[in-house]
């Protein structure tokens, strides 16, 4: 039982979710120790009364979230609703954070309308690229306007591959602050990725910062060439916007 004076909050932690079960044909037995991740979570939950909601996409192939994403975001206190753009007006007001997972199709101008206004009122996006041989100039083109210019085919590294399968990346890291620590440049690996290149935002407001790359040995390799380079294999596009009726 973890509680909180201060806020009046209580949770309980069952140890089949700190000791987690694997099950067999002739036994169960403890397959992982969760302790840390479910305590921190019950202590987050009851120090404060802050819900957040996170909404992902759907109707253009996207992937759906993992198991292991979907809890790690339920321990941080985050639902997850699915939104469909095509039949929305707008991005719902409870919405703290937008997840675009895949997209294999793009989206239609009237959508890319609801993302960039959503964008521009303090919205967050976050959008994983997928292999597509799809055009998807709307949605690539929101991410341009934003610093971001995806590049086609897959990212192939010769210098920092994983034992010389070269799409096999282990990608340079520039990451700091707490949720970076205990990851260095050789424990993430990346296969079969899309990549970017940076280009001029469509506003000075607008600052981008990769924080994965490719070393210089690095290709975009399509079936009719490759050409080499430093590409963005992960960044992120900030823009500092007034909001009406904000503190």
């Amino acid at each position: 039982v973890i509680s909180c004076k201060k806020t009046n909050r209580t949770t309980t932690v069952s140890f089949d979710d700190i000791l987690v079960s694997s099950d067999s044909y002739y036994s169960t037995s403890a397959s992982s120790f969760d302790g840390d991740g479910q305590l921190t979570s019950a202590l987050n939950y009851v120090t404060s009364d802050k819900e957040y909601k996170a909404y992902y996409t759907s109707g253009h192939g996207e992937s759906s979230l993992s198991s292991e994403v979907t809890s790690l975001l339920t321990k941080s206190r985050i639902s997850t609703s699915d939104l469909l753009l095509m039949t929305a007006t707008s991005i719902p007001d409870d919405c703290d954070l937008l997840i675009i997972d895949g997209a294999t199709s793009d989206f239609t101008k009237d959508e890319v309308k609801l993302l960039s206004s959503y964008l521009k009122k303090g919205g967050k996006v976050v959008t994983l690229l997928a292999q597509t041989n799809k055009s998807m100039k709307n949605l690539y083109g929101l991410l341009k306007d934003y610093g971001l210019t995806v590049q086609s085919g897959y990212i192939a590294d010769t210098e920092r591959s994983y034992q010389g399968n070269y799409y096999y990346l282990i990608p340079n890291l520039s990451v700091s602050g707490d949720m970076a620590s205990g990851i260095s440049s050789n424990s993430v690996m990346m296969i079969n990725s899309k990549g970017m290149t940076q280009s001029t935002p469509v506003r000075d407001s607008i600052s981008t910062d990769a924080f994965m790359t490719t070393s210089s040995n690095g290709y975009a390799v399509t079936e009719k060439k490759q050409t080499q380079g430093t590409y963005v294999l992960g960044a992120t596009s900030t823009e500092s916007v007034k909001v009406k009726n904000s503190k």
